[in-house]
């Protein structure tokens, strides 16, 4: 068999990490949480993997970052890419040391070694489909290289027909100015290539507006979130509880004294927050600071999503002017869910 022969067909590389919960996906954790954006990040591979499966070319590879040493005590998360691979048909590699970069040159040069073609695709972006990577390959005929740009600039899949690690030094990686910065490496290579159509990364809260079927229940569009002026924890409840009870003109919670006794949420408040259209989440200070961390509202306030975003729809003013519960459910009718 001739050298010729062992390069025929095509190479399809899919970047990964291991879907480990805090490593993954961290800018959508304050929308989603640890958990909820690690669920999402499996999902977006799992997409990748199966318009892989479905794609015409010789080989399937996945390379993954985050290894089982690396994964400290995420349990079985570490295993995950390994799984994966070998239920969508791809043989499964580390990513080396070194940049994005560095490592996107390691698994396309060594690709090309036995492949005629190579197409490296990310796994953050929700519509690679059988036929975009059948385009990606087939630009390769005509073309030294192939770019699926990215609605955020920078770019969903790159594809070689030979080796150009000079395409993947000097890039600013995660900018804006990805995608120009390699038409600008391509022109000075001297370099041919094709663009696919333009798709969509998930990096960011407001991107996630584009995948609704793809998000768990605890992120849906018009969902309020109420924050207390009070930290969670036990010894925080009980001296919550010795302030009401000692001192309640002093006490800084106006959201938890309208809502709450000196034990327990108010019955009639429950029957309200269930007889709602829009769901709720419920927070301590505490828990809302670590989660949306560059969110700034004096507190208590109550927010609601609006296409991936917080906004605040009650502020502390607003809630402190309320002298009864039932003010305060007229507040929310009337600013959090525009009801009259």
């Amino acid at each position: 068999m001739s050298h010729q022969d062992r390069r025929g067909g095509g190479t399809l590389i899919v970047f990964a990490r291991e879907p480990v919960p805090g490593r993954v996906k961290t800018r959508l954790i304050p929308a989603l949480g640890v958990e909820g954006a690690a669920r999402l990040y499996r999902r977006l591979l799992g997409m990748a993997l199966q318009a892989g499966r479905a794609s015409a070319c010789a080989r399937r590879q996945l390379w993954c970052a985050g290894m089982a040493d690396q994964a400290g005590d995420a349990g079985d998360a570490s295993d995950d890419c390994a799984r994966l691979a070998a239920d969508h048909g791809f043989s499964y590699h580390r990513q080396p040391e070194g940049d994005l970069g560095a490592r996107m040159v390691a698994a396309l040069d060594a690709a090309l070694i036995e492949s005629e073609r190579a197409v490296l695709i990310g796994s953050d972006c929700p519509d690679y489909a059988p036929d975009y990577l059948a385009a990606a390959f087939a630009a390769l005929n005509n073309h030294d290289a192939v770019l699926g740009p990215a609605a955020d600039g920078g770019y969903v899949l790159i594809g070689l027909r030979r080796p150009a690690p000079r395409l993947f030094t000097g890039i600013t990686w995660g900018s804006v100015s990805v995608l120009a910065q390699t038409r600008a490496a391509l022109r000075e290579a001297g370099l041919t290539w094709f663009e696919l159509p333009t798709l969509r990364d998930l990096d960011r809260p407001e991107d996630l507006r584009h995948c609704p079927a793809l998000l768990d229940h605890g992120l849906r569009d018009n969902q309020l979130v109420f924050v207390y002026n009070a930290d969670s924890g036990l010894f925080n409840t009980m001296a919550d509880i010795g302030h009401k009870l000692f001192s309640p003109a002093t006490y800084a919670c106006d959201l938890c004294a309208i809502t709450h006794g000196l034990l327990s949420e108010r019955a009639e408040w429950r029957r309200f927050i269930e007889s709602l259209s829009a769901p709720c989440e419920f927070m301590h200070r505490d828990q809302f600071r670590a989660r949306f961390p560059d969110v700034q509202a004096p507190l208590p306030a109550i927010f609601r999503w609006c296409e991936g975003r917080l906004v605040l729809c009650a502020d502390a003013t607003a809630i402190a002017a309320c002298e009864s519960l039932v003010d305060l459910q007229a507040l929310i009718l009337r600013h959090c869910l525009g009801e009259r």
